[in-house]
């Protein structure tokens, strides 16, 4: 019976480590597929409506490591030191991997390559790939997801729904919220 357990736990946690790898593979896919990953982020930003621009800006500012600090704080508080810690370690990695492949490549935003587009919030024009926000927004999910079982199916909708809004205020192609997120999923696995 032992042995059942524990093979059921490492096939569920392997099928997790593939799927962060298949965000990763396919975020940079796109990334460099940039026909696609440019006509997918057009699709989405000429898709703007009134009270989806007030649902989606706020939310954007969901994935912002002030906010996220804010609640890992609050997680702290609830389930203790540890906890926020760990919480806390998976954010500052997600970080700072994300800023280093942001330095070594510095892609344009969309602003940068498209004059005419639909942007909610501060344009910005370089620093592109990986979404920062999208990576701390769902290595959070992830974690809070193992942590809190009760919370995981509404903070992984809030996360994807960060992840979205990068796309849709203008901040970012496709692939580059697509490999944020999966690099914040892995970390939070590899951490968590």
């Amino acid at each position: 019976m032992k042995y059942f357990i524990k093979s059921r736990v490492e096939g569920r946690l392997k099928k997790k480590f593939f799927k962060a790898f298949l965000f990763l593979i396919l975020g940079l896919v796109l990334h460099f597929w940039q026909v696609g990953d440019r006509k997918f982020f057009l699709f989405v930003n000429n898709a703007h409506q009134p009270w989806l621009d007030d649902l989606f800006l706020p939310l954007t500012f969901l994935g912002d490591g002030v906010i996220l600090a804010v609640l890992v704080i609050a997680l702290g508080a609830v389930k203790g030191g540890g906890k926020l810690v760990r919480a806390a370690l998976i954010l500052i990695i997600t970080g700072v991997l994300i800023q280093m492949i942001k330095r070594i490549c510095p892609c344009p935003r969309p602003a940068a390559i498209y004059s005419q587009l639909h942007i909610l919030g501060s344009t910005l024009r370089r620093y592109s790939f990986p979404s920062g926000h999208s990576g701390s927004a769902i290595a959070l999910a992830a974690y809070l997801g193992m942590e809190v079982p009760s919370l995981k199916r509404t903070v992984w909708i809030f996360a994807l729904l960060v992840v979205f809004s990068r796309v849709y205020v203008g901040a970012h192609f496709p692939g580059d919220v697509i490999f944020g997120a999966g690099l914040g999923y892995l970390v939070a696995l590899l951490i968590g």
